[in-house]
């Protein structure tokens, strides 16, 4: 029998877990402080602690002592994202809530199969232990999976992609201009179950108010003067992804639209009676914090708290010199030039208020200049042009 104790102030993480783990292969605790956690752990062979039991953000220096001794192996449940360095060098197996079931069983089963106290076959599940790790999903994007792992904000974010891919929460990419949130809501749809189907890109600031309706849920003939029937942005994105970029120039009432459908997954085109049913993951991005704009009155809190499945921060380049040259060799690759240590230098201590999208062009503009003076396919400090 394989004996797991389940570390959490969650009745819904208890009962989630209990409907999982109740045939006689299974004995299941509940503990709901640490004084009792303490007391009864070592008789477990497995924990699956709830990573916010005692307050978000925070990991016991007893919890991070098992996991240094390696004397047992720890499942943590996590919402939203979470910072590494919390665990203090130890290398945890993190698993986001709500996942599936079928998730949570084939997590265990692989700690089962790690520690060999497993009853189960392990023909059953067919896992690997890197298959379930939070931090083992390979990112085959090549900006994503250039981004070194020296700061801990890019840790976060490939981890954060990873997990939100798997998912069907909605997500609010936040971030400056030009930092890549549109390709990072591509990466997430590429590396999720609906990457067959479409991804449909929205401005948000560039649907008219008096339209918008028609344009999010469409219209039929008659509706209005000149209407035609047309489809909508959800309609266009059944099976997929929607993605607004910066959600926070949706205009009010277009908020409020948009809330009824993420409240109940119906909406009815312009001048139609037939109730449609959405079947979308939404993304949304904005260029600056959301919940600043809701306390300015210019968006929506309950439409904040319905998109905020995954709040993923995408960070500027400045000052990432690591970053600045992956992602330089990987833009000249693009291009099929070379640049030399000079110029490199040049754009290692430059700001870049554009960010990544601003590196890319100045890579792309050097290596129109040296193919026009013949250089060898080489870019040179002569080359680089900064705009700001």
């Amino acid at each position: 029998m394989v004996s797991l104790c389940v570390f959490s102030k969650s009745e819904v993480i208890y009962t989630f877990c209990k409907s999982l783990f109740t045939s006689s292969d299974y004995l299941l605790e509940l503990c709901t402080d640490e004084a009792h956690f303490r007391d009864c752990v070592a008789h477990y062979d497995f924990i699956l602690y709830d990573g916010t039991a005692n307050g978000y953000g925070t990991v016991s220096d007893y919890v991070l002592s098992i996991l240094k001794a390696k004397k047992q192996q720890i499942l943590f449940f996590y919402t939203g994202t979470i910072d590494l360095a919390l665990f203090d060098g130890s290398t945890p197996r993190l698993v986001p809530f709500p996942c599936s079931g079928t998730f949570l069983k084939e997590s265990v089963a692989a700690m089962q199969g790690i520690y060999g106290t497993s009853k189960i076959d392990s023909d059953t599940y067919q896992v690997k232990q890197q298959s379930v790790s939070y931090i083992s999903k390979e990112i085959a994007i090549p900006e994503l999976k250039s981004l070194s792992n020296e700061y801990s904000e890019n840790v976060q974010l490939k981890h954060a992609v990873a997990t939100a891919s798997r998912s069907t929460l909605p997500i609010i990419l936040q971030g400056a201009t030009g930092t890549g949130k549109t390709y990072i809501a591509k990466v997430i749809h590429q590396l999720s179950s609906r990457k067959n189907k479409p991804f449909v890109s929205i401005n948000s600031g560039s649907i008219p108010p008096l339209l918008g309706e028609s344009h999010l849920f469409g219209s039929v003939k008659g509706a209005y003067t000149d209407a035609v029937t047309t489809l909508g942005y959800f309609a266009k994105a059944h099976g997929g992804t929607l993605f607004f970029d910066e959600i926070e120039n949706l205009p009010l009432g277009l908020q409020e639209k948009l809330l009824c459908v993420l409240d109940d997954g119906a909406y009815t085109p312009v001048g139609s009676t037939e109730v449609c049913k959405a079947d979308v993951r939404i993304i949304v991005a904005s260029n600056i914090s959301l919940k600043e704009a809701v306390a300015s009155g210019r968006f929506r809190l309950d439409l904040w708290n319905r998109l905020s499945g995954f709040v993923l921060s995408v960070p500027p380049l400045k000052g990432r010199e690591t970053d600045i040259r992956t992602l330089t060799k990987l833009f000249c690759d693009r291009i099929n030039m070379q640049i030399d240590d000079t110029a490199l230098q040049a754009l290692v201590h430059y700001s870049w208020p554009g960010n990544v999208r601003e590196l890319d062009y100045c890579i792309r503009r050097a290596g129109d200049y040296a193919r026009l003076e013949g250089s060898d396919s080489v870019i040179r400090a002569e080359h680089i042009t900064f705009l700001a």
